[in-house]
């Protein structure tokens, strides 16, 4: 809904205080923000955040529309088509850019999911027979090993994790693909994901309403992931300029007799 992108969303502020404990400048990009703009302008526009902000949260709101992964409307509701269009045509620019990290909450996790290719159950307790309640209270998650071991490494002496839970939907998880799973529930659903490529941490639950140290911790090692990821992306920036430096010296040394 708009209400998820106003600057006094109580979500919105809590993830801004967050931020600000973790030393980081927040800013809310408005829903559909390139309405108005010529396709060339579109792109400039992609390429200018992507490249001016290296920490990108996919937040909450309504449901995904299932048209964007190949299905008809069963369960989902509310949905906006509009939204969606243009939430998931951005979150494919950032994500194939490979210049930042991407932290996913609730609706944003599902979303960032459709983005990469997968699909959603649309309810879960009407499409996964031993599933239980995920749409009100706290359940406990189970950490699962992943490559980069984002959210594991948050608090490594921790196997499990109390969360809260909001939400009817979740991802369809494939052994295939850019996602590793992260988190489950007991019931098997889908809690955390994390890119293979380690450029982004996917959340079905909702860090910044845990009011707890841990919910904080989540987000600040996202926020050193994502700081990590800048220093190894100069690294190589710097690495490639010398070597393509190199290579033109070379070149204008060379001397051909004839």
């Amino acid at each position: 809904t708009a209400s998820d992108y106003e600057a006094n969303d109580d979500r919105i502020k809590r993830f801004m205080n967050i931020m600000k404990r973790s030393g980081q400048t927040s800013y809310v990009l408005p829903i559909a923000s390139d309405i108005g703009l010529s396709e060339r302008e579109k792109l400039q526009f992609k390429v200018l955040t992507v490249s001016e902000f290296p920490f990108l949260v996919a937040m909450g709101g309504d449901d995904v529309h299932p048209s964007f992964y190949g299905e008809g409307v069963v369960y989902s509701r509310p949905t906006s088509l509009e939204r969606d269009r243009a939430e998931l045509e951005f979150l494919k620019f950032y994500l194939s850019s490979e210049r930042g990290f991407v932290l996913s909450i609730c609706r944003g996790h599902q979303l960032t999911a459709v983005a990469l290719g997968y699909q959603l159950v649309q309810d879960i307790q009407s499409q996964i027979e031993t599933a239980f309640d995920h749409k009100t209270g706290h359940h406990e998650i189970e950490f699962l090993k992943t490559k980069n071991g984002i959210l594991q490494s948050t608090f490594p002496e921790l196997k499990k994790l109390t969360v809260n839970s909001f939400h009817h939907e979740s991802i369809r998880f494939t052994g295939r693909g850019p996602l590793e799973l992260a988190a489950v529930a007991s019931d098997g659903v889908v809690e955390a994901a994390e890119l293979k490529n380690g450029r982004a941490l996917l959340l079905q639950f909702h860090p910044e309403y845990m009011d707890n140290a841990q919910g904080d911790a989540i987000v600040k090692r996202a926020v050193v992931v994502k700081d990590q990821i800048l220093v190894r992306d100069s690294a190589r920036l710097l690495t490639q300029k010398s070597r393509s430096e190199r290579a033109r010296t070379e070149s204008s040394n060379c001397r051909s007799v004839f």
